[in-house]
């Protein structure tokens, strides 16, 4: 999977576009890059656009990545918004997951509800 990343700061917020296909060890490259941007920037809030990856992780795979967001760097008060062109069960596996611990995550198929999302705080 290939990435682009960058801070917004007129939204305060890390975003990131990926590409091509994803699996385990680049959702975890990604997920580390992401929070250590964040964290230069003193940033709690992600947007991630997977709307041109295929995800190639099974819901095995899927439910450990969601085991331990903090093994990456987040936090409890990180929010993070997710969008999808296309639902699948192991993104509502990891939400679940997630969501289940307290984290701030969820994924979308509508860009703008994402966007919304993160300034509800």
């Amino acid at each position: 999977m290939r990435y682009e990343l960058s801070y917004n700061s007129v939204t305060d917020c890390v975003e990131v576009i990926t590409h091509g296909s994803m699996d385990v060890a680049s959702a975890i490259a990604c997920m580390i890059a992401m929070v250590d941007l964040a964290r230069e920037r003193g940033c709690e809030r992600f947007f991630i656009d997977h709307s041109d990856t295929e995800v190639a992780v099974d819901l095995i795979q899927a439910s450990e990545l969601g085991l331990d967001p903090a093994a990456y760097g987040y936090s409890l008060q990180d929010r993070i918004a997710v969008y999808i062109t296309r639902d699948h069960t192991h993104h509502r596996v990891f939400e679940d997951q997630v969501k289940s611990q307290g984290w701030g995550f969820r994924y979308f198929t509508d860009r703008q509800t994402a966007l919304s999302w993160l300034d509800e705080a």
